[in-house]
């Protein structure tokens, strides 16, 4: 994406949506899912996927990646859930949390 982001009175951040992509991870217990991935400035972007892993205790993880392109957010992004889903043998669908409003 090029060009500024608007600055306006009363917003304290305005980002552009820079992308959408959907994963199919290799995991088998994990369907594919969808990341937004968001301008907020200059070189600054952030992808979210529309996915939390939760634990046995109920708290939801929500990873982030952050890059300076928006191919390089999605690529932090994807390489933290990778090493998650290798960390966790017990995720399934009931520790995968979807995102209601994405």
């Amino acid at each position: 994406m090029s060009g500024s982001l608007p600055t306006v009175p009363g917003f304290a951040e305005i980002a552009r949506e820079a992308g959408r992509y959907e994963v199919q991870p290799k995991h088998k217990d994990v369907p594919a899912f969808r990341v937004k991935v968001l301008e907020q400035g200059t070189h600054k972007f952030v992808a979210h996927p529309e996915i939390g892993l939760g634990d046995a205790s109920g708290a939801v993880d929500y990873l982030a990646g952050f890059g300076t392109t928006a191919e390089g957010a999605l690529a932090d992004l994807l390489g933290a859930l990778a090493k998650e889903f290798a960390q966790r043998p017990d995720i399934d669908e009931s520790t995968i949390i979807w995102k209601a409003r994405f």
